[in-house]
C-alpha cells in the first residue's frame, strides 16, 4: 500500500507522460507484492478442499472492485478537473487509510495463523 501512496504522490505531479510511467512503474512494484501476499492469506484460510473457491470469490471481488472504482474515479476525476492534484492527493491519503487497516487487522491474522500453526504441530506429534 505505500508503494500505491507513493505512485498516487507522483500522479500529483504529473505534467507529462514520464511521470506517469514512473507512477505506473511504482505502482507495479507495490501490486507485485500485494497479488502473492494476498493469494498466500487466502489459501491459508481456505479449508484445503475449498481453496478453488475462496480465490474465485476473491477475485469476484477484485473484478467488481476494478470495475466501480474505474467508474467512480473517473466521475471522480471529472470533478476535479482543475484540481487533479488535489484528487491524486485524495486517492493516496485513501491507500495510507486502507494501510493502516491492514496493520489494525495483521495482529489478529497473525494471532491466527500461528493458533493454527501450534494446533497442526500438536495433531502430528500426538498422531505419532
Amino acid at each position: 500500500m505505500v508503494f500505491y501512496f507513493s505512485g498516487f504522490i507522483v500522479l500529483m505531479f504529473s505534467k507529462d507522460i514520464t511521470y506517469f510511467l514512473i507512477s505506473m512503474g511504482i505502482m507495479t512494484i507495490g501490486e507485485d507484492f500485494v497479488a502473492p501476499t494476498t493469494q498466500t492469506i487466502i489459501t491459508s484460510i481456505a479449508p484445503q478442499n475449498m481453496n478453488g473457491t475462496y480465490i474465485g470469490i476473491y477475485n469476484l471481488f477484485i473484478s467488481f472492485g476494478s470495475f466501480s472504482g474505474a467508474v467512480i474515479g473517473l466521475y471522480l476525476l471529472s470533478y476535479y478537473e482543475n484540481r487533479t492534484a488535489l484528487f491524486w492527493f485524495i486517492i493516496a491519503m485513501g491507500s495510507l487509510v486502507v494501510r493502516m487497516l491492514y496493520f489494525i487487522i495483521n495482529g489478529s491474522f497473525l494471532r491466527r495463523m500461528n493458533a493454527d500453526a501450534h494446533i497442526k504441530i500438536h495433531e502430528r506429534t500426538a498422531a505419532k
